[in-house]
């Protein structure tokens, strides 16, 4: 499905327990794999409680018979959100107003969810987030604690929503200043606005 520096992303289907579909990342040989299995053994009991219908699961992470680092993730069908953006030269997907608000009130209350439970995103832009509007609009938070777990990096609610309010902004959603303090601000205004 994708490649970049750090591995190449699969699209697969899981074998055991529920068969759903997943993208499969198979990393690159690293130095750091006892330390990136350390960090998902810690990591793992919030995820695995962690379930939101707008935030893309971990499913797994481990070791290839070669030994190198994979991490599994549901899959989500859909189309990045960058095809949101508001700029008219980089539109590639056009949605109405009340789509917009629908999408934004979703992520944001994924980001509540997660933050909630302690679970801080780490790298939330617009990248990291898909969107299908076939069936009704929905919205998909990709990556939720890969930072944490891959790179050692530590979170900052404040930083999760300065990236949501941005991002949000940035496809043509409103959020007021005064709603900027937490993601449940951010969700409140959105329910109301």
């Amino acid at each position: 499905m994708a490649e970049d520096a750090a591995g190449t992303t699969y699209f697969a289907q899981g074998l055991a327990g529920r068969r759903s579909l997943a993208a499969l990342k198979i990393y690159r040989p690293r130095p750091d794999v006892t330390a990136v299995l350390d960090r998902y053994a810690r990591w793992k009991p919030i995820l695995d409680r962690f379930d939101h219908p707008h935030a893309a699961r971990l499913l797994d992470v481990g070791l290839t018979s070669e030994g190198r680092l994979y991490k599994a993730t549901e899959y989500f069908a859909g189309f990045p959100l960058t095809a949101l953006l508001t700029s008219s030269t980089t539109a590639t997907v056009t949605v109405d107003a009340d789509v917009r608000r629908s999408l934004a009130r979703q992520l944001a209350s994924a980001v509540r969810a997660a933050h909630d439970v302690q679970l801080v995103h780490l790298d939330l832009t617009i990248q990291r987030v898909k969107a299908a509007t076939s069936r009704g609009p929905h919205v998909m938070l990709l990556g939720l604690g890969s930072r944490a777990i891959f790179e050692g990096a530590t979170g900052d609610p404040m930083g999760d929503v300065a990236g949501l309010v941005t991002l949000l902004r940035n496809i043509g959603v409103a959020v007021p200043e005064s709603a900027c303090e937490t993601a449940a601000a951010v969700e409140q205004a959105l329910a109301t606005g």
